[in-house]
Protein backbone atom coordinates (compact mmCIF):
# COMPACT_ATOMS: atom_id res chain seq x y z
CA UNK A 1 0.00 0.00 0.00
CA UNK A 2 1.46 3.35 -1.02
CA UNK A 3 -0.06 6.80 -0.63
CA UNK A 4 0.70 10.20 -2.04
CA UNK A 5 1.66 12.98 0.32
CA UNK A 6 1.49 16.73 -0.40
CA UNK A 7 3.90 18.07 -3.03
CA UNK A 8 3.92 14.76 -4.92
CA UNK A 9 5.96 12.94 -2.30
CA UNK A 10 5.43 9.25 -1.71
CA UNK A 11 5.13 8.13 1.89
CA UNK A 12 6.18 4.85 3.46
CA UNK A 13 4.18 1.65 3.31
CA UNK A 14 4.27 -1.62 5.20
CA UNK A 15 7.08 -4.01 4.31
CA UNK A 16 10.27 -2.53 2.94
CA UNK A 17 10.12 1.25 3.23
CA UNK A 18 10.06 3.51 0.18
CA UNK A 19 10.59 7.23 0.40
CA UNK A 20 9.99 10.24 -1.70
CA UNK A 21 10.01 11.52 -5.21
CA UNK A 22 10.99 15.18 -5.47
CA UNK A 23 10.40 17.80 -8.13
CA UNK A 24 10.32 16.91 -11.80
CA UNK A 25 14.03 17.42 -12.54
CA UNK A 26 15.17 15.48 -9.49
CA UNK A 27 13.98 12.16 -8.16
CA UNK A 28 14.77 10.13 -5.09
CA UNK A 29 13.78 6.62 -4.12
CA UNK A 30 14.86 4.70 -1.05
CA UNK A 31 14.22 1.10 -0.10
CA UNK A 32 14.81 0.35 3.58
CA UNK A 33 14.52 -3.34 4.39
CA UNK A 34 14.57 -3.81 8.15
CA UNK A 35 15.62 -6.85 10.13
CA UNK A 36 14.65 -7.50 13.73
CA UNK A 37 11.95 -4.82 13.70
CA UNK A 38 10.80 -1.75 11.75
CA UNK A 39 12.44 0.97 13.87
CA UNK A 40 15.70 1.29 11.90
CA UNK A 41 13.85 1.41 8.58
CA UNK A 42 11.46 4.04 9.93
CA UNK A 43 14.35 6.12 11.22
CA UNK A 44 16.13 5.96 7.85
CA UNK A 45 12.92 6.79 6.00
CA UNK A 46 12.35 9.81 8.24
CA UNK A 47 15.94 11.16 8.14
CA UNK A 48 18.03 10.01 5.16
CA UNK A 49 16.26 12.07 2.51
CA UNK A 50 16.44 15.30 4.52
CA UNK A 51 20.12 14.72 5.33
CA UNK A 52 20.90 14.07 1.66
CA UNK A 53 19.06 17.15 0.37
CA UNK A 54 20.68 19.40 3.00
CA UNK A 55 24.16 18.08 2.12
CA UNK A 56 23.54 18.44 -1.62
CA UNK A 57 22.34 22.01 -1.11
CA UNK A 58 25.34 22.85 1.08
CA UNK A 59 27.66 21.53 -1.64
CA UNK A 60 25.66 23.07 -4.47
CA UNK A 61 25.14 19.70 -6.19
CA UNK A 62 24.47 16.02 -5.71
CA UNK A 63 27.63 13.93 -5.43
CA UNK A 64 28.96 10.60 -4.24
CA UNK A 65 30.34 12.42 -1.21
CA UNK A 66 26.87 13.82 -0.37
CA UNK A 67 25.48 10.26 -0.50
CA UNK A 68 28.29 8.90 1.70
CA UNK A 69 27.82 11.71 4.20
CA UNK A 70 24.04 11.21 4.26
CA UNK A 71 24.57 7.51 5.04
CA UNK A 72 27.03 8.41 7.79
CA UNK A 73 24.89 11.15 9.37
CA UNK A 74 21.78 9.00 9.27
CA UNK A 75 23.55 6.03 10.84
CA UNK A 76 25.13 8.20 13.53
CA UNK A 77 21.72 9.67 14.35
CA UNK A 78 20.19 6.22 14.60
CA UNK A 79 23.01 4.95 16.83
CA UNK A 80 22.60 7.99 19.08
CA UNK A 81 18.89 7.22 19.37
CA UNK A 82 19.65 3.59 20.27
CA UNK A 83 22.19 4.61 22.93
CA UNK A 84 19.72 7.03 24.53
CA UNK A 85 16.80 4.60 24.43
CA UNK A 86 18.74 1.45 25.35
CA UNK A 87 17.80 1.44 29.05
CA UNK A 88 14.09 1.69 28.17
CA UNK A 89 14.09 -0.40 24.99
CA UNK A 90 17.11 -2.73 24.74
CA UNK A 91 15.46 -4.54 21.82
CA UNK A 92 16.61 -1.63 19.64
CA UNK A 93 20.15 -3.02 19.88
CA UNK A 94 19.11 -6.07 17.87
CA UNK A 95 17.51 -4.32 14.90
CA UNK A 96 18.93 -2.93 11.70
CA UNK A 97 18.12 -2.15 8.10
CA UNK A 98 19.51 -2.46 4.63
CA UNK A 99 19.37 0.77 2.67
CA UNK A 100 19.25 1.12 -1.11
CA UNK A 101 18.83 4.59 -2.60
CA UNK A 102 18.67 5.99 -6.08
CA UNK A 103 18.82 9.64 -7.05
CA UNK A 104 18.37 11.22 -10.45
CA UNK A 105 19.82 14.72 -10.31
CA UNK A 106 20.34 16.79 -13.44
CA UNK A 107 20.10 13.69 -15.66
CA UNK A 108 22.72 11.75 -13.65
CA UNK A 109 21.75 8.54 -11.83
CA UNK A 110 23.35 7.93 -8.43
CA UNK A 111 22.82 4.57 -6.71
CA UNK A 112 24.10 3.57 -3.27
CA UNK A 113 23.60 0.46 -1.19
CA UNK A 114 24.23 -0.83 2.32
CA UNK A 115 23.17 -4.44 2.69
CA UNK A 116 21.83 -6.96 0.26
CA UNK A 117 19.04 -5.06 -1.45
CA UNK A 118 19.82 -4.92 -5.14
CA UNK A 119 19.31 -2.22 -7.78
CA UNK A 120 18.99 -3.33 -11.38
CA UNK A 121 18.37 -1.35 -14.53
CA UNK A 122 16.58 -2.69 -17.58
CA UNK A 123 18.60 -2.26 -20.78
CA UNK A 124 17.84 -3.21 -24.37
CA UNK A 125 20.27 -5.76 -25.77
CA UNK A 126 21.12 -6.22 -29.46
CA UNK A 127 18.03 -8.40 -29.91
CA UNK A 128 15.83 -5.60 -28.55
CA UNK A 129 15.13 -7.61 -25.41
CA UNK A 130 15.22 -6.05 -22.01
CA UNK A 131 17.90 -7.49 -19.78
CA UNK A 132 18.59 -6.63 -16.15
CA UNK A 133 21.93 -5.02 -15.41
CA UNK A 134 22.93 -5.11 -11.74
CA UNK A 135 23.94 -1.65 -10.48
CA UNK A 136 24.91 -2.47 -6.89
CA UNK A 137 26.97 -5.05 -5.06
CA UNK A 138 25.50 -7.22 -2.32
CA UNK A 139 27.18 -7.02 1.08
CA UNK A 140 26.34 -10.50 2.32
CA UNK A 141 28.44 -13.13 4.09
CA UNK A 142 27.20 -15.77 1.64
CA UNK A 143 29.58 -14.21 -0.90
CA UNK A 144 33.12 -15.57 -0.73
CA UNK A 145 34.73 -12.16 -1.37
CA UNK A 146 32.83 -10.68 1.60
CA UNK A 147 34.02 -13.50 3.87
CA UNK A 148 37.62 -13.01 2.68
CA UNK A 149 37.39 -9.26 3.27
CA UNK A 150 36.09 -9.78 6.80
CA UNK A 151 38.75 -12.38 7.57
CA UNK A 152 41.47 -10.02 6.30
CA UNK A 153 40.06 -7.09 8.29
CA UNK A 154 39.83 -9.16 11.49
CA UNK A 155 42.69 -11.70 11.40
CA UNK A 156 42.67 -12.03 15.21
CA UNK A 157 39.00 -13.13 15.25
CA UNK A 158 38.54 -16.75 14.16
CA UNK A 159 34.79 -16.38 14.67
CA UNK A 160 34.30 -13.29 12.48
CA UNK A 161 32.46 -15.40 9.88
CA UNK A 162 30.90 -18.71 10.87
CA UNK A 163 28.52 -21.19 9.30
CA UNK A 164 25.39 -21.39 11.44
CA UNK A 165 22.42 -23.56 10.48
CA UNK A 166 23.75 -23.85 6.93
CA UNK A 167 24.15 -20.08 6.46
CA UNK A 168 27.30 -17.94 6.63
CA UNK A 169 26.91 -15.29 9.33
CA UNK A 170 29.05 -12.49 10.70
CA UNK A 171 29.83 -13.28 14.35
CA UNK A 172 27.17 -15.98 14.04
CA UNK A 173 24.46 -13.32 14.08
CA UNK A 174 23.76 -11.65 10.76
CA UNK A 175 24.42 -12.31 7.07
CA UNK A 176 24.65 -8.70 5.95
CA UNK A 177 28.11 -7.09 5.94
CA UNK A 178 27.21 -3.41 5.57
CA UNK A 179 23.95 -2.08 6.97
CA UNK A 180 22.49 0.24 9.56
CA UNK A 181 22.88 -1.87 12.69
CA UNK A 182 24.02 -1.66 16.27
CA UNK A 183 27.08 -3.59 17.33
CA UNK A 184 29.25 -4.28 20.35
CA UNK A 185 30.92 -0.85 20.09
CA UNK A 186 27.55 0.80 20.73
CA UNK A 187 25.93 -1.47 23.28
CA UNK A 188 27.73 -3.27 26.13
CA UNK A 189 28.87 -6.74 25.04
CA UNK A 190 26.84 -8.54 27.71
CA UNK A 191 23.69 -7.03 26.17
CA UNK A 192 24.50 -8.39 22.70
CA UNK A 193 23.02 -11.87 23.06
Amino acid sequence: MMSKAPEGRTTRFSGPKISRSIQTARHFVGVYDGHGGPEASRYICDHFFNNLIRLAQENGAMSEEALRSAFSETENGFLTLVRRAYAISPVLAAIGSCCLVGVIWKRVLYVANLGDSRAVMGCLNRSNRIVAEQLTLDHNASMEEVRKELTNLHPEDSQIVVMKQGVWRIKGIIQIRLNFRCNETVIPEQAMV
